[in-house]
């Protein structure tokens, strides 16, 4: 028997980014999509209105997201009660404020993927940042603030990379160039052309041109020019991942797409402890999910014996 979804729009479908559109959130887009070829009944209930509801339509059905509803109840519904009324009925309400779900299995699958989307955290990547004086004088800071396919230990036995085109679709994001992930310390900012970034092979390569009157800044160039200070991070939101897990009992996460924040050169490159807890986290429900299932499969067994 089909089931009654309704989908919020900013936060669940993309990132928020109200009034415009933020990047996908491919996981959550790839479940509807299971849905509505499952035969349920999708309702897009989102707080737009007007010209910003018909770019947020038109935006789900460029990523082939098709509804309906769109902020009113379907047509069973209406037919079934009579009426339309103003507050929209589902089975399901996913949202990224709120969840309203029936169901252990939905449940699960929406608060992990909740979990994992909506932290925003940091890498770090060692590698050498290099400065450089430019003919008029101008001081730049540049050098790769993220690699691809480089396999980093979170902890023994659990790993992450990057995956080539992870930054395809975030480079026009309005993005920052900060000290050790302060937001007071503002290096450069892309949509102002003082912090350049460029992709290749390799990874996310970037460019910072230093305010020659800002002590901050000037001071940290001179740090990376001695060497005192050579390496970066950046901050973001996991918008598509893959989890695997391998014969020998390890884990690792390959991001496949990213919602670039900032880049920030720092003293002491490390992953932010919010961003390890919750793939811990993640490793320890699929841990309990493997038990559970061992526990299942051992009763169905002894139900055959007797």
């Amino acid at each position: 028997m089909s089931k009654i979804y309704a989908i919020d729009f900013d936060g669940t479908l993309c990132v928020n980014r109200y009034p415009d559109i933020g990047s996908p959130i491919q996981e959550t887009i790839d479940f509807v999509k299971d849905l509505k070829e499952a035969g349920d009944k999708i309702i897009l209930w989102t707080c737009r209105s007007g010209e910003l509801l018909e770019q947020a339509v038109e935006w789900c059905e460029n990523e082939g997201l098709t509804f309906d509803a769109v902020n009113e109840n379907i047509p069973e519904t209406i037919e079934k009660y009579g009426n339309d009324c103003r507050k929209v009925f589902a089975n399901y309400y996913l949202d990224d404020k709120n969840l309203f779900l029936e169901g252990n299995e939905v449940r699960k699958a929406v608060r992990d993927l909740s979990d994992r989307l909506g932290e925003r955290q940091t890498r770090s990547v060692v590698t050498d940042l290099k400065t450089r004086a430019e003919q008029d004088g101008a001081m730049v800071i540049e050098g790769y603030f993220a690699v691809f396919n480089s396999e980093t230990e979170l902890w023994p036995g659990a790993f992450e990379e990057i995956a080539l085109g992870a930054f395809d679709n975030t480079l026009s994001n309005d993005i920052r160039a900060l000290i050790n992930h302060d937001t007071r310390f503002v290096l450069g900012r892309n949509k102002a052309g003082t912090l350049e970034l460029r992709i290749d092979s390799r990874g996310l390569w970037g460019s910072i041109k230093i305010n020659p009157n800002d002590s901050d800044a000037v001071n940290l160039y001179e740090r990376v020019k001695r060497g005192d200070v050579d390496q970066c991070s950046f901050g973001f939101n996991v918008t598509k991942e893959e989890t695997i897990h391998r014969e020998d009992g390890s884990v690792k996460w390959v991001i496949q797409a990213i919602d670039l924040h900032e880049v920030s050169v720092v003293t002491f490159p490390a992953y932010a402890d919010t961003g390890v807890q919750a793939r811990k986290a993640e490793l320890a429900q699929h841990k309990q999910r493997q038990l559970e299932q061992r526990k299942h499969n051992l009763k169905e067994r002894l139900k055959q014996w007797h």
